[in-house]
């Protein structure tokens, strides 16, 4: 607790232990944990969320341009 951390080292962190930020700041789990899209995404293994969120992004942005 004698320093601080920056926020790309935070968001290193929260990669690697695949956590939210909110959970190592305040300690609380986000609802997302919650959320139907979540449950399916960790069925997959890591290469397949990979690239279930690049179609996910890519349909977002397609539905954005409409």
């Amino acid at each position: 607790g004698l320093s601080g951390l920056s926020m790309p080292t935070l968001m290193d962190v929260c990669e690697l232990l695949e956590v939210e930020a909110d959970y190592i700041l305040f300690g609380k789990i986000s609802n997302a944990e919650n959320h139907p899209l979540n449950s399916l995404l960790q069925q997959l293994t890591p290469q397949q969320r990979f690239y279930a969120e690049e179609i996910l992004s890519a349909y977002v942005k397609a539905c954005l341009n409409q």
